[in-house]
């Protein structure tokens, strides 16, 4: 990455135009294949009633709420309406629409049409929200007129046109009509956009019982589809990404096009698929390089039946379509790489005819197959690596199925209901793309190496066949294990299977015709088929193998030894009930004959891949974009190592639709850090002041080299790039080290006079720094130091430093902390931690938070809770209570602890009120009759507790509110007061005063009392 043309872009403001210059008549005259060019680039903007020209330009109509493009150039479209469209006409090339935030829908036609042999860019900005309101009927309408008029898309690119989405925004494709984005005949849709495209609409899905799905197609071309990036969510009643050009259909009043390359290409991306249809189809070839897949269809494996099987097709990838079936196309699925998970009730991934998978990683669930082929299923490279590609296929009818199938390597989990591995149907024109030369393949890479080559004449015919040269096979099902009505190949790699005990004629390897075994590590145990013993013919001269029909039950660890008082060569805990085993190896494994044992436990790492204890992997070879990368898996128990392939980085013409001036610009050179699992980030500095961090790297991110001096970009070849390693809990740096690039030195803690802190001067290209660790268990403390505790939130925390021995890290452990209250009235808080074996203490103690009851002489006794549990009080008939955690009961001075108490009242009392004085935050009623919380007690409390003496009818005077013996003015005069809310009237007086015994206090009762005074009345 040295110096650069780097483009400064002139940002394209409303208020501003520029002048682009315009090929004259004559030219475009001249050549019939150049589209003229608008004079200016436009900002139009949409309302529901027009079309305004915020920045005019040229090269483009508007009539009413519909802006029709007539000439090439750039056009920023901005605003919102509910009934509006945008028409690029036929045959113009270079043109830009610039999406900013726009809102558009249509009822009478798509938002956005591409006439015929038109070359557009949609320029995505924001997030702009298409939606297609047409009727869906009016696309069979018996009115001619109505249905040549419907499109059917939110965005619709017609014959022969070319469409490339770009841009850094998002495009909402509301599909209420048909499909969310649909090219014609000989289209081509081009995804280079890093934004995401969400394709929704307003019909259901999953059998009618879920709402927002795109009513048809989620993408589709009967063209070609290329997508190299962004994201893409997609909801749909049909399929989510397809290209399947015309066949013929009388019923439709369609002809076969023959003209259409019907191919799906996906480099990269993001993808989240969920459809009643298949996920991504192609009807000539699908192929798939990278990106990150979530594919679902119809709910799923777990509701698939027979019923469904018969009316749908279902299936994750899939490679076949009617054109090609009747142009004799035989379709091919292709897949290099990518991280795919799939829940499909159909076929996970399936083609017609060729399916070829060489890398990836696949989570697979199905109600039927795993990965399907037609004529051929190949997987795997020669001489590939371990996890080129990695299948794990948990849930499946058959695992992996083709008409021939070959394996060159990669590793394979599959479980399935009926054959694991089947072959049946193959090629008989001599085409399949999968054959390998017959039994001829020289897979190497076995214990001992060597090249390998038994001979023989296997052709690859309608007799269908099984070809496994490598790779590490793992089956567990409920059918043949190895299933096929062909010939049997095993001429490489590891296969671990496993079949019922019983069950018709099921069993482990099944084969109509020739079973071969030469050069594979195999052990199969299940029904005992194939006559009930393996047969010395199926065996070459360096083949070495045993077999036993001794019955075991599901669990039972059976062991391979090489002899009778070897070593442990496989070692496998049966999943299921077997009563027959068998086991063979090559000489290159051993030379003596495997015996079988039982054992209490299976042997660690002797199960083939499946056995061993994998760490996350590490990039020793990042990805460009012109080559694939390497990751390494590392089992953190033996040490072996699985490799996969990393895909190219993907690569897209800039995005860039305004004025540029260009201005040399120094990018420094590229650094990647290829940290493994131990590296938990880096701290990269751009000088030599570490003193505060310029940005965070991860493990394996990039930074670029620069001036010491000034901290900007370098590639003179005097920059450099300072960082410190952060690493993960329970790791030590081992090395740094700079695995390619040109540089001078690496300097490390002892120049930089920071721990794990590095400096690589005088940077002279392209560099990878890899950094590698070992594992720390922090179990020994260094010599001449001695641990520290410290307390924090009020002795409610304690931590244990130290500094470990082994990797010189300071080490934080928290201490487990419990406190009592001791009979000299402190608190002891005491925290306990573990270094290793030897545990260590610390003690602390602290004046509690104390609450004093003040009662009056109506309370018999306060009971205190410790915690919020008030079945049962821990203290009674208490005058003090200190502050506890109100979960644990324990005694606190965080700030955060709670007196939780209830008022035992004498008789004749009632309580009056609970008041607080001193370091608290609430007085809380429990809901719990007379009792009470005091919340966050930070100091000293005093709770003051007042009764009032229950009243009875002997304690006084109707109408002597005032209790003087006498029943006056005065006494009408305190009625009014209480009744206009001047005072509170309570208890005695309260009851004195009711004199119209109603229950309420009111004027009237005054004017009663007023009357009595006046002798008008002479009672109540």
């Amino acid at each position: 990455m040295a110096k650069k043309l780097l483009s400064l872009i002139l940002v394209f403001a409303l208020i501003s135009t520029f002048t682009i210059t315009a090929i004259s008549a004559a030219e475009v005259n001249a050549d019939s294949s150049v589209s003229a060019v608008a004079e200016q680039s436009a900002v139009l903007t949409f309302s529901n009633s027009s079309i305004t020209e915020t920045s005019a330009g040229s090269g483009y109509t508007i009539d009413g709420t519909t802006l029709t493009i007539t000439t090439a150039g750039t056009y920023r479209i901005t605003g919102s309406c509910t009934e509006g469209s945008i028409i690029v006409s036929k045959g113009l090339s270079n043109v830009t629409l610039i999406l900013d935030n726009l809102s558009l829908s249509s009822s009478t036609t798509a938002p956005i049409v591409v006439k015929k042999t038109a070359t557009v860019n949609i320029h995505l900005v924001g997030t702009s929200t298409l939606t297609d309101n047409e009727d869906p009927a009016n696309e069979t309408s018996t009115d001619t007129t109505v249905a040549e008029a419907f499109e059917g898309a939110a965005v619709k690119v017609k014959s022969g046109s070319t469409v490339t989405f770009c841009g850094e925004g998002n495009l909402n494709a509301v599909a209420n009509a048909k499909n969310g984005i649909k090219g014609g005949a000989t289209a081509s849709l081009i995804f280079n956009q890093s934004g995401t495209i969400n394709v929704s609409g307003n019909s259901k899905y999953y059998g009618a019982t879920t709402s927002g799905a795109a009513v048809n197609n989620g993408i589709a071309s009967d063209g070609s589809i290329v997508i190299n990036q962004g994201t893409y969510v997609i909801k749909a009643a049909n399929d989510g990404i397809k290209s399947t050009p015309d066949a013929t259909d009388e019923t439709e009043g369609t002809v076969i096009d023959t003209e259409s390359a019907g191919t799906v290409t996906i480099n990269g991306g993001t993808f989240d698929i969920d459809v009643d249809g298949d996920g991504i189809q192609a009807d000539t070839a699908l192929n798939i390089n990278g990106g990150t897949f979530d594919i679902r269809t119809w709910k799923g494996y777990s509701v698939w039946n027979d019923t469904l099987a018969n009316a749908y097709s279902c299936k994750g990838l899939k490679a076949s379509g009617d054109r090609a079936e009747e142009a004799g196309i035989e379709p091919a699925l292709n897949i290099t790489g990518g991280t795919f998970t799939i829940n499909t009730g159909d076929d996970a991934i399936h083609s017609d005819a060729n399916a070829t998978v060489t890398g990836g990683t696949f989570t697979i669930q199905t109600g039927d197959d795993g990965m399907h082929a037609d004529t051929s299923l190949t997987l795997g490279t020669e001489n590939g690596f371990d996890r080129n590609p990695d299948v794990n296929i948990s849930t499946s009818y058959e695992g992996l199925e083709g008409g021939t199938v070959y394996v060159y390597s990669g590793r394979y989990y599959v479980v399935a209901s009926d054959d694991g591995v089947n072959a049946a149907g193959g090629s008989t024109n001599g085409s399949d793309p999968g054959a390998g030369g017959g039994n001829t393949f020289n897979p190497g890479g076995r214990p001992g190496g060597g090249g390998f080559n038994p001979g023989g004449n296997t052709q690859t015919t309608g007799s269908y066949n099984i070809y496994i040269y490598g790779g590490d096979l793992y089956v567990n099902c409920n059918g043949d294990g190895i299933d096929s009505n062909g010939g049997l190949y095993l001429y490489g790699g590891t296969q671990a299977v496993f079949s019922m005990k019983s069950g018709g004629d099921n069993s482990p390897i099944d084969a109509d015709g020739t079973i071969s075994i030469q050069g594979a590590t195999v052990f199969t145990a299940g029904a005992a088929g194939m006559d009930g013993s393996a047969k010395s013919s199926w065996f070459g001269t360096n083949q070495k193998y045993t077999s036993s029909t001794t019955s075991y039950t599901a669990g039972k660890v059976i062991n391979a030894k090489a002899g009778s008082s070897g070593s442990v060569v496989l070692s496998y805990s049966l999943p299921k009930a077997v009563n027959f085993t068998m086991v063979s190896w090559s000489s290159t494994v051993s030379s003596s004959t495997p015996s079988l044992t039982t054992a209490t436990s299976v042997t660690a790492c002797k199960g083939g891949s499946q056995s061993h204890t994998w760490n996350s992997g590490t990039v020793t070879t990042a990805a460009t974009s012109t080559s694939s990368g390497v990751k390494t898996y590392t089992c953190t128990k033996c040490g072996a190592t699985e490799k996969q392939t990393i895909p190219m980085t993907v690569s897209v013409d800039a995005c860039d639709h305004s004025v540029n001036q260009e201005e040399v610009v120094d990018n420094g050179y590229t650094v990647t850090f290829a940290g493994d699992s131990g590296v938990s980030s880096l701290t990269v500095y751009n000088t030599q002041d570490y003193t505060g961090a310029s940005e965070s790297v991860s493990a394996t991110g990039t930074t670029v080299s620069r001036s010491s001096a000034t901290g900007e970009p370098d590639s003179t070849g005097d920059g450099q790039v300072n960082f410190t390693i952060n690493i993960a809990d329970g790791y030590a740096l081992d090395s740094v080290t700079v695995t390619s690039g040109t540089y001078k030195n690496i300097k490390g803690p002892t120049d930089t006079g920071l721990a794990n802190t590095y400096r690589i001067t005088k940077i002279s290209g392209d560099t990878t720094i890899t950094i590698k660790t070992v594992q720390c268990e922090h179990g020994t403390i260094a010599s001449g130091t001695t641990p520290s505790w410290s307390w924090s939130d009020g002795y409610g925390t304690a931590t244990l430093s130290y500094t470990c021995a082994d990797c010189g890290n300071t080490v934080n452990v928290d201490g487990e902390v419990s406190s009592v209250l001791t009979s000299s009235s402190l608190i002891t808080f005491t925290a306990k931690a573990s270094i290793g074996s030897t545990q260590y203490t610390d003690t602390k103690t602290a004046s509690p938070f104390t609450a004093n009851f003040a009662c009056d002489e109506g309370v018999e006794s306060v009971n205190v809770y410790y915690t919020q549990d008030y079945t049962s009080a821990d203290e009674t008939g208490v005058t003090t209570a200190v502050a506890r955690d109100s979960g644990t009961g324990n005694p606190v001075v965080t700030g955060d602890g709670q007196i939780n108490f209830v008022v035992v009242l004498k008789n004749g009392y009632t309580l009056d009120s609970v008041t607080a004085e001193g370091a608290y935050k609430n007085v809380k009623d429990t809901g719990v009759e007379n009792t009470y919380r005091i919340t966050k007690v930070t100091g000293a409390v005093t709770i003051n507790v007042t009764t009032e003496k229950s009243a009875t009818p002997s304690d006084y005077t109707l109408g002597d509110v005032n209790g003087d013996g006498y029943i006056t003015v005065a006494d009408a005069t305190l009625v009014q007061q209480h009744a206009a809310e001047l005072i509170t009237l309570t208890g005695n007086a309260l009851l004195a005063a009711d004199t119209s015994k109603d229950g309420f206090v009111t004027v009237a009762d005054a004017t009663l009392i007023q009357r009595y005074a006046a002798e008008l009345i002479d009672e109540f």
